[in-house]
């Protein structure tokens, strides 16, 4: 599907026919179904949103709200320390750093696998395997404060995996290869499902939980989140790259490669598409006017 993608430039449509076809084709042979997976359902669920990024006239999709590196910085007071705010807060931070410090997209944070990322000297590196636009992605880097809580957390990722693993009912063991590092840890540091990744309607509603952190004014009840939800008003698990953009041309003044790289972009045409969320008071009519 992957090199459909990238290399025949198949529309999204025709994806999803072909994973269907080949869904009935196993069943009636008698095959074990591997379009059911959840790696593969994670990918197909994030795939028509990021594909929106290619054609634009194959999929409507508005510019996410910016999740910027001042919204960042207002977090992690609230959210980093485990024993205060829980594991989940925790994790749901470590998942904002990922997102718009290296400027992967949701499928790809959902589904990182412990053996992926390492730390060494201070820095954290995440390898990654696939991306939609390349087969062979260069890897990503997170230094600094960032980097130190990443490696907090991913010492309760390992601690899981031991817990997991010397637990007398214990079957299948976990491993660096089969252990999403987002996947669900109680509070008690146990993990309630290691090998599943973290679908992207999650990583979206961590964005909006993260805004309305940030907003304490607005409705929080299911309901009226629910009422909001798609109308440009929360973060979604696309804010942390337009955030990332925007705080690179605005903030770091940095030139187009540069921004390309941000978020393996092809061209500047969706480049220049995200960066209409860049703040009026932010935009090149102002720094004429100094």
């Amino acid at each position: 599907f992957v090199e459909m993608q990238l290399e025949e430039r198949k529309l999204f449509a025709t994806l999803k026919a072909r994973k269907n076809l080949m869904s009935v084709f196993l069943r009636l042979m008698g095959f074990d179904d591997p379009t059911k997976k959840n790696l593969l359902s994670v990918h197909f669920k994030s795939l028509k949103r990021d594909m929106a990024e290619k054609n634009q006239a194959a999929v409507v999709q508005k510019v996410a709200v910016p999740f910027r590196q001042s919204h960042l910085k207002q977090l992690i007071p609230l959210m980093r320390d485990q024993e205060k705010t829980g594991i989940r807060k925790l994790r749901d931070l470590c998942v904002l750093i990922i997102a718009y410090c290296t400027g992967i997209r949701e499928g790809e944070i959902g589904t990182i696998l412990r053996k992926n990322i390492s730390s060494q000297d201070g820095v954290v590196t995440i390898k990654r395997v696939v991306s939609k636009t390349s087969s062979a992605p260069i890897s990503k880097a997170v230094v600094g404060e960032y980097a130190r809580i990443l490696c907090d957390y991913l010492e309760l990722v390992d601690n899981a995996i031991i817990l997991h693993n010397q637990a007398s009912e214990t079957i299948n063991k976990l491993s660096d290869s089969n252990t999403y590092i987002f996947s669900w840890i109680r509070d008690n540091g146990t993990f309630r499902e290691a090998t599943r990744p973290m679908p992207g309607e999650t990583i979206d509603r961590i964005f909006e939980r993260a805004y309305i952190m940030l907003n304490p004014e607005l409705a929080t009840s299911y309901d009226e989140r629910k009422k909001l939800r798609g109308t440009g008003i929360y973060f979604t698990g696309h804010s942390g790259r337009v955030g990332a953009l925007v705080d690179a041309k605005v903030i770091y003044k940095m030139n187009e490669p540069d921004l390309m790289a941000i978020g393996d972009w092809t061209n500047m045409a969706t480049v220049m598409r995200y960066l209409r969320a860049t703040g009026h008071l932010e935009a090149s009519n102002i720094t004429i006017q100094t």
